[in-house]
């Protein structure tokens, strides 16, 4: 991501536990309607363990960001902060070794048509919790982040995309991190707080 570029740049955290980079610019696409949305069109990398989650590949190459509209991510952040941060139990006995893992087990247990009460708890539990509930018809990586015990557990399962066109993915494909929940409110929150404060100065 070039410092130089972009009329928001911010970087915040660490990259060897948890990083995010935003970039905003101008948005070039002249058929987005809602100026509110518009504002935030730019460019996302979020470091885990030294790994960038959001970097892909594409039919033009390999990119280390995704490019989208952001304000819905910031929304979501700010309306799901106490669950990111402090809610740990799957909305169903613990499977798996972390979040995305044992989302993907529940999901797959389920029966749709005749446990409709099991699975609104897993849309609501993945709405809260995974950062593709955000995108919004981007192209996101599946992120988790929740508390697990005294430590923030990030887990992603990047394997199976909806939407995604041909030759589309996410070269981090799995994995899970624990941090310490004040690496993650570093992060978070000055993402947050600079990307907000930015935006509301410039809709003032």
């Amino acid at each position: 991501m070039e410092a130089s570029t972009g009329w928001f740049v911010g970087e915040f955290g660490s990259r060897e536990t948890l990083a995010v980079a935003l970039r905003l610019y101008e948005d070039s696409h002249s058929d987005i309607a809602d100026p509110d949305v518009a504002a935030t069109w730019g460019e996302l990398s979020i470091w885990i363990g030294g790994r960038n989650v959001c970097e892909h590949r594409s039919a033009s190459g390999e990119h280390d960001a995704i490019l989208w509209h952001f304000l819905e991510m910031l929304e979501w952040l700010a309306t799901n902060w106490d669950p990111v941060l402090h809610e740990e139990r799957l909305p169903d006995r613990n499977e798996g070794i972390d979040a995305a893992q044992g989302m993907r087990l529940i999901a797959r247990r389920l029966r749709f048509d005749d446990d409709l009460d099991g699975f609104a708890r897993w849309q609501r539990w993945w709405e809260r919790h995974c950062l593709c509930a955000a995108r919004g018809g981007g192209l996101f990586p599946s992120l988790y982040l929740r508390r697990r015990r005294g430590e923030i557990e990030l887990s992603w399962d990047s394997r199976r995309l909806d939407y995604a066109p041909a030759g589309f993915g996410f070269l981090a494909e799995a994995g899970h991190e624990y941090i310490a929940p004040a690496d993650a409110e570093t992060a978070l929150w000055g993402l947050l707080d600079g990307a907000t404060s930015v935006l509301q100065r410039r809709w003032s």
